[in-house]
């Protein structure tokens, strides 16, 4: 199955994670993008902590997890402050909320819905 929006690094993930590895991208598709954007896409950082319901609150948060993607972000946005696009996927809306306090520029679109 051939898709054409995604990054080719990005398609990879989604295919291998809920496609059986059968998504792939063309091959001038996926030149194309990869010299049209040629830094990673994807950023996979590990996390500790346990999430929990947050105060006042009916979602999931993590702390933890708050904490490492708020450097991640201010990281990024130090190295590519005219030039950066970032979204953050979560499941929980308490998490995206919290994500958006804490995180300097916070990304537009944080819930798990957004990239579609």
């Amino acid at each position: 199955v051939e898709q054409y929006r995604m990054h080719p690094a990005i398609c990879q993930v989604v295919s291998d994670l809920f496609y059986g590895g059968v998504l792939v991208t063309p091959s001038e598709v996926a030149s194309h993008r990869r010299q049209a954007e040629p830094r990673e896409p994807l950023i996979w950082t590990p996390t500790s902590g346990a999430e929990s319901v947050g105060e006042g609150m009916k979602s999931y948060v993590n702390v933890s997890e708050i904490e490492v993607v708020s450097r991640v972000v201010a990281t990024l946005r130090r190295k590519h402050p005219n030039n950066c696009s970032i979204a953050v996927l979560t499941f929980y809306k308490g998490q995206m909320l919290e994500l958006q306090k804490k995180t300097p520029r916070p990304p537009q679109c944080g819930g798990a819905n957004c990239g579609q």
